[in-house]
């Protein structure tokens, strides 16, 4: 928060890392999304399981790092803000996602959560004329500027 200027409010928390990484758990949908890695370079969605306390998850993952997973979620939930739709749009607040391109994991939860809470494209002026939201071409930028950001 104080490298962006920013609160941060988490949409997704890893469950182990590194070795030890089995999935995450989407706090605003309730859900844990386990992968499976051992496809190349990319991770493999395997099993959607529905709430943090599911014994289904002590199964999956192990008594032990599901334990912890909700008592880091305990925390994390106790210290960060909630996720603020208008404060996202003034520039206030930030989601925050935990996943790779590499391995081709958590990025489809980020792009969800840009297509619904983004804001529509506006009209705006260019260099030589203003460009309709509505116009049939197209041409967007997109900059990475909160990666890498693990200490």
């Amino acid at each position: 928060e104080n490298e962006l200027g920013m609160m941060c409010a988490p949409i997704t928390w890893p469950i182990g890392c590194g070795k030890e990484f089995k999935g995450v758990y989407h706090i605003h949908r309730d859900e844990t999304i386990l992968y499976e890695s051992g496809h190349g370079h990319e991770i493999q969605e395997v099993r959607i399981i529905k709430g943090l306390d599911n014994p289904e998850l002590d199964e999956k993952v192990g008594a032990g790092l599901a334990e912890s997973v909700r008592e880091e979620l305990e925390l994390v939930m106790g210290a960060c803000p909630e996720f603020d739709l208008e404060m996202f749009l003034t520039g206030d607040l930030t989601p925050v996602y935990f996943g790779t391109a590499l391995g081709n994991f958590g990025v489809d939860h980020m792009l969800d959560g840009l297509t619904e809470w983004a804001p529509a494209p506006k009209t705006r002026q260019a260099v030589e004329r203003e460009v309709e939201a509505t116009e049939e071409k197209f041409s967007g930028f997109v900059f990475k500027i909160q990666a890498n950001m693990d200490p």
